[in-house]
């Protein structure tokens, strides 16, 4: 499960390239880089808008969505079982010339809280049942993909604090991708 959605975060960092994340009408650096790093969260808290559209485009050319696609999953779905519950409270930023932390707190799934013996569990209810043997290949492939969406769902939201670390690419500040590749990764899959 861990593997499929390991390209998420990666599409985050397109969408946050993607966003207009500039400093107008001359609020402080401070104030600015908060921007930069609300602007981009709140296209995954809301789910909506032409950040979130293009967010969605780059995640669905992915490996992991082609294979989800190849199920008869819809990727939109699974992202926003994943997103569910997903917010962020901004801590404080510290400005350090063109550089930038932003202390924030993510509330996400803590999909690293789903155990062994949950999926066990879960896998043992799918083979208890008695028409098991006579479903075809794809009703077997629903089943599964039902079994991890409710492992999804059912995964409690927790708090993760992380650090934002920013940098100023003329008037703009752009979030550094190794939050994307291991911050926001870390927070979601532990």
């Amino acid at each position: 499960m861990k593997r499929m959605f390991k390209t998420i975060p990666a599409a985050l960092l397109t969408v946050a390239c993607a966003v207009a994340l500039t400093a107008c009408g001359g609020p402080s650096p401070e104030e600015a880089a908060t921007a930069a790093v609300t602007e981009t969260l709140d296209t995954f808290k809301n789910r909506e808008g032409e950040a979130w559209e293009k967010f969605l485009a780059d995640a669905e050319s992915q490996e992991s969505a082609a294979d989800l696609i190849a199920l008869g999953v819809d990727p939109e779905e699974v992202l926003d079982t994943l997103l569910d519950g997903f917010d962020y409270e901004i801590n404080g930023t510290t400005v350090d010339d063109d550089t930038a932390t932003v202390d924030v707190t993510l509330t996400s799934k803590q999909l690293s809280s789903v155990s062994d013996e949950d999926v066990q569990a879960a896998f043992a209810e799918v083979l208890s049942n008695p028409d098991l043997m006579s479903m075809s290949e794809e009703e077997l492939q629903k089943e599964g993909v039902d079994l991890v969406m409710g492992l999804i769902e059912d995964a409690p939201t927790g708090d993760t604090d992380v650090e934002i670390e920013c940098s100023k690419d003329g008037d703009t500040w752009v979030i550094d991708e190794d939050f994307f590749d291991d911050q926001l990764s870390e927070a979601m899959f532990g």
